[in-house]
């Protein structure tokens, strides 16, 4: 007898997609000869090259010859060679770089592509390809704005998780998206990685959300809008 009282919400963290094939980020740069700290292997001496994975499909890469974080010309300049190669394996989506305060660099195997950010509003501009498959566009759109503008793309919300990420030195040197079909560890996980998620790509951001109030959701929103959609409808 309480029903039209009580409010349920339905509702997933992230998607998933099968993983086919494993691609090991830290063994790609252990084999390029850089002395590798990754887990487990924690206790490594005097590591050149740290990597973290999230979801598996996720990875972010500090080069730890400098204090500073690395932006694009220095990098490409001191560490060029093994990105290239990094980039052209067909686990890699793309990658992101810091260009400077308010630019950050796309880049995939076919080229480059910038996302503006200054202010707290976005742009997006190809240069050399178009890694996020969207128009070119002025760094003019607030959150929502962008939100709106990406929603309907292979990577829904890109231009604002990008912004959020990199507004913080954590994020690291290089942030990596791994194709779909494709993760970023390899023989570390027991039992073996069969799904994974964490990449910028629609089948891991869409997730599913079902209310029981009809009409309080006539829109798409991110998760994180959810609790304050409650809350207000709670008064």
């Amino acid at each position: 007898g309480i029903y039209d009282d009580t409010m349920i919400v339905m509702g997933s963290d992230h998607g998933l997609t099968s993983t086919k094939v494993h691609f090991d980020v830290a063994t790609f740069f252990k084999k390029e000869g850089y002395r590798t700290l990754a887990y487990p292997a924690i206790l490594t001496i005097m590591p050149q090259v740290a990597v973290f994975i999230s979801g598996n499909s996720y990875a972010s890469v500090s080069f730890l010859d400098i204090k500073e974080d690395y932006t694009y010309g220095p990098l490409i300049e001191k560490h060029g060679k093994s990105i290239k190669k990094f980039i052209s394996n067909p686990a890699i989506d793309f990658i992101l770089v810091r260009k400077n305060e308010s630019d950050i660099m796309i880049i995939n195997e076919d080229g480059e592509a910038v996302v503006n950010i200054k202010d707290g509003v976005m742009g997006y501009k190809a240069i050399s390809a178009n890694p996020l498959q969207i128009s070119d566009v002025e760094c003019n759109l607030n959150d929502q704005e962008a939100f709106e503008y990406c929603y309907d793309t292979d990577y829904p919300d890109a231009l604002y998780q990008i912004k959020q990420l990199f507004s913080s030195h954590r994020a690291g040197d290089v942030v990596v998206s791994a194709n779909v079909g494709y993760d970023l560890r390899d023989f570390w996980e027991i039992p073996e990685h069969l799904g994974s998620h964490g990449s910028l790509h629609k089948d891991h951001l869409y997730v599913p959300l079902l209310i029981n109030k009809p009409n309080l959701l006539p829109n798409p929103v991110r998760t994180t809008e959810i609790h304050t959609i409650i809350k207000e409808y709670l008064g």
